[in-house]
C-alpha cells in the first residue's frame, strides 16, 4: 500500500512543480527522469527516504540506493512553528529602529501534524495584538529514522522540510545525535538539499539539488553540517527546500546492542552572519547542536531552536 503512495502524488506534484512525468502500475519517473519500478522504490522508502525526496531523487542518489535491501526500524516526524515578531511601541522612532531585521524576535514550537497541515491564520494572542507585529511565520517537519543495511552496519538519517519557506536565507545547521555504543562512518557521510527554482519571468521552473555541505563536523556524539540556503532573486524565485543527510553507524562494542537512537535537530539562522573560519559547532552531549566557545553570543542567539526528533529501535540483537 505504501508504495502506491509515490504514485498518488504524481499529479500533485505535477501541477506544483510544472513538471511532466509518467507513471504506471510497474514504472515510475519522477521529475528528474529517473525510472525507478516498485522494488526498487520500496527500497527507498525502506532507507528512510520520504516520497517527495523519491520524486526529486538525481540519478547518483538513485543508482547508489536502489539495490540496498535494508530494513526501516524505526522513523519519528515532528512538526514546528516559528513566529517571527516585532515589539511595537508608540514612539515612531522606535518602531522605525524595530523594523530593521536584527530586532526581530522569535520563537519556536512543536506542533500537531493538524495544525501543520491546517495553519491557524491568527498567530498573535488577542492580549497581544496591540504590542506585538508578527514578521513572518515558517512551517516545517524534521523526520529520523534508522535502517537496518547489513549485519556490520545500521544507517541513521535526518530529512527536514519546508512548509512554509523560510523569510531568511543564511546559514543554516542539520545533524544527527548517536550513543556512545555506535560511531559514524566517515565515508558513508551524505547531504543532499533539494529544491524548486521558479524563473519570474515565465512559468517554467525545474528542480535543483546541492550535495555539499560548507563544513562537516563530527564528534563522538554525533555529526552535524552547516550550509546555506538557497537565496531568491530579482529574477528567480526558491522554494520547496528540502534537506537531508545520512551516514551508516558501526558497533564501538563486541556486546550486543539491544538499542539504537538517532536523534534529529535542525537550526536555521532567523538572521543573517558572515560564516567566518572561528565558527565552531558540532553536536553535544545532549545530541543536540551545540556552538563552541569562540562563538559570539549575538551569532548563538541567530539561530532558533527546536526539540529533535528521536527515532528508537529497540528489542534488536546487533
Amino acid at each position: 500500500m505504501k508504495n502506491k503512495i509515490i504514485f498518488l502524488i504524481v499529479s500533485i506534484f505535477s501541477v506544483l512543480f510544472c513538471d511532466v512525468v509518467y507513471a504506471s502500475e510497474d514504472l515510475f519517473i519522477n521529475s528528474r527522469k529517473v525510472k525507478m519500478n516498485q522494488s526498487e522504490i520500496q527500497n527507498l522508502q525502506n532507507l528512510g527516504f520520504l516520497d517527495s525526496e523519491i520524486y526529486n531523487m538525481t540519478q547518483e542518489e538513485f543508482d547508489n540506493n536502489k539495490n540496498l535491501n535494508s530494513v526501516l526500524v524505526s522513523q519519528d516526524t515532528k512538526y514546528y512553528k516559528t513566529i517571527s515578531y516585532r515589539i511595537k511601541n508608540s514612539n515612531l522612532l522606535l518602531n522605525t529602529l524595530n523594523s530593521n531585521d536584527n530586532n526581530v524576535l522569535y520563537y519556536s514550537e512543536e506542533i500537531s501534524e493538524e495544525e501543520y497541515n491546517n495553519p491557524s491564520n491568527s498567530e498573535i494572542l488577542p492580549q497581544d495584538q496591540f504590542t506585538h507585529e508578527i514578521v513572518n511565520t515558517e512551517y516545517k517537519q524534521m523526520t529520523a529514522s534508522i535502517s537496518w543495511v547489513s549485519n556490520s552496519y545500521y544507517r541513521y538519517k535526518n530529512s527536514l522540510k519546508w512548509k512554509k519557506e523560510p523569510k531568511t536565507r543564511s546559514n543554516d545547521i542539520i545533524s544527527i545525535g548517536i550513543d556512545s555504543t555506535v560511531s559514524a562512518v566517515p565515508s558513508s557521510k551524505t547531504f543532499n538539499m533539494t529544491y524548486m527554482v521558479s524563473d519570474n519571468s515565465t512559468t517554467y521552473c525545474y528542480p535543483k539539488t546541492v550535495s555539499n555541505v560548507t563544513r562537516w563536523e563530527s564528534s563522538p556524539n554525533g555529526v552535524a553540517g552547516i550550509f546555506p540556503l538557497p537565496p531568491n532573486s530579482s529574477s528567480y524565485k526558491t522554494m520547496n527546500i528540502e534537506i537531508y543527510m545520512y551516514f551508516n553507524v558501526q558497533k564501538l562494542q563486541t556486546t550486543t546492542i539491544n538499542t539504537l537512537n538517532a536523534y534529529g535537530d535542525y537550526k536555521h539562522a532567523q538572521k543573517k552572519f558572515t560564516l567566518n573560519p572561528s565558527f565552531d559547532f558540532g553536536v553535544g552531549l545532549d545530541r543536540t547542536i551545540s556552538f563552541g566557545v569562540s562563538v559570539s553570543p549575538s551569532i548563538v542567539e541567530s539561530f532558533d531552536s527546536i526539540t529533535t526528533s528521536h527515532a528508537t529501535a529497540s528489542g534488536i540483537n546487533w
